[in-house]
């Protein structure tokens, strides 16, 4: 016989496949390219998340010859890495039933993921900032380098959030279903 709690968590995960489907969204969004790298408004290199994942090595024309470039290796950042193990959790956290149902563990994997998300934004932002431009390249010109935020960088944050609120939303529901079980119990 199933209890009043269990039918009420039944009914607000309706659609009980839409936390999974965010973390699956968002795991396939690390592929897509995170941040353009752009130099004087030109896009010298793209990045996707995986890259920022595993670390990655970006070739630049060095500017003296058509033919050389410079070879430079970004080790993974820690920030992105994070979001991309707690997207793989996300996912294999649904096919674990006791942990299905505690919306409030997945709920905190996924704000901390979107933190994650939010601040390998200010750390890259900040990283490109801090360049010295005349003690790294040999020219006279000014040189502005920043980091554009591109479609697959804002999928993941997104899904982030949405999992985070969706989970969040869950766990206090299916607290007062629990609560309201419990005062039908003592009457």
């Amino acid at each position: 016989m199933e209890t009043t709690s269990d039918n009420t968590i039944k009914k607000f995960t309706g659609i009980s496949m839409f936390s999974p489907a965010a973390f699956i969204v968002a795991l396939l969004g690390f592929f897509m390219t995170f941040t353009d790298i752009n130099c004087n408004g030109q896009k010298i290199d793209s990045v996707s998340g995986f890259e920022f994942v595993k670390g990655y090595s970006s070739d630049l024309d060095d500017g003296k010859s058509e033919d050389e470039t410079i070879t430079e290796k970004y080790n993974p950042n820690i920030f992105v890495s994070l979001a991309f193990l707690i997207a793989i959790l996300g996912i294999v956290f649904y096919f674990i039933k006791k942990v299905r149902v505690n919306y409030k563990l997945v709920a905190m994997m996924a704000t901390i993921a979107f933190i994650c998300m939010i601040l390998f934004m200010i750390d890259l932002k900040n990283k490109i900032s801090s360049i010295d431009p005349e003690n790294n390249l040999n020219t006279d010109t000014y040189v502005n380098l920043e980091a554009e935020m591109k479609f697959g960088y804002w999928l993941v944050t997104l899904c982030f959030l949405l999992a985070a609120a969706w989970n969040w939303v869950n766990s206090r529901q299916s607290a007062i279903a629990v609560g309201s079980e419990g005062m039908k119990d003592d009457e």
